[in-house]
């Protein structure tokens, strides 16, 4: 079993953490809206639309990759934006929009 470990640096969630058990075929989204597994506050609590997901490559549970899917305040990792689709590496830090909350990125557990 792998766990992906989503801990909230800035926002509302700051200092809590989602911690989600992975198969090879799960999926991570970040919204504000719908069924959510990692649910994100945007600054100072404004209602704002966007995502992104967070997949397995392959099902590959080492790598994952995080895809913007077409959010409008942009999704960044490590201040930098994503153009479309991006390699994540345990550390990295996702954050939604330019100044949004900022989420760590890790992996745990047994990797195959």
């Amino acid at each position: 079993m792998v766990r992906l470990v989503l801990r909230h640096l800035t926002g509302a969630r700051s200092n809590e953490a989602d911690v989600l058990d992975l198969d090879a075929n799960s999926e991570v989204v970040l919204s504000r809206e719908g069924a959510v597994l990692a649910h994100l506050d945007s600054p100072g609590g404004e209602p704002r639309r966007w995502q992104a997901r967070i997949i397995a490559v392959e099902g590959n549970l080492q790598r994952f990759v995080l895809v913007d899917l077409g959010s409008r305040e942009g999704i960044f990792v490590n201040h930098r934006r994503v153009p479309d689709a991006l390699l994540l590496r345990p550390g990295d830090v996702i954050q939604v929009g330019e100044h949004g909350p900022e989420i760590e990125f890790r992996i745990e557990g047994d990797v195959l």
